[in-house]
């Protein structure tokens, strides 16, 4: 993720939150607070992108109340135009940046 993407990026966030039941999240992120918190905030941040649209974003970092090896991935799709395969793509995107390392898929 860039500093270019942040705008549509809060904009997708605040859609999915002003749905509800799919985000811990409640309140809107102002661009700024989005910034701050996912942007800067995080170890890995992806966007996956159709011609210049961004069709979602995930984020992935240590939370220090998870276990060392475990990774916090939050993924965030368009939910006005959904895509087929961009939350899969954004997940591919992850486990290359944390190839060091591996990431175990539980359900």
């Amino acid at each position: 993720m860039q500093a270019a993407d942040v705008p549509a990026c809060a904009d997708l966030l605040n859609h999915i939150i002003e749905l509800g039941g799919s985000t811990a999240h409640e309140n809107p992120f102002d661009e700024a607070r989005f910034a701050s918190h996912y942007l800067n905030g995080q170890e890995v941040v992806n966007v996956v992108l159709s011609n210049d649209r961004i069709l979602g974003f995930q984020v992935a970092g240590r939370h220090p109340a998870l276990p060392e090896d475990v990774l916090d991935i939050g993924t965030f799709t368009d939910r006005r135009d959904p895509v087929k395969g961009a939350g899969r793509a954004l997940f591919a995107k992850t486990q290359r940046a944390f190839s060091h390392g591996c990431i175990r898929v539980y359900k």
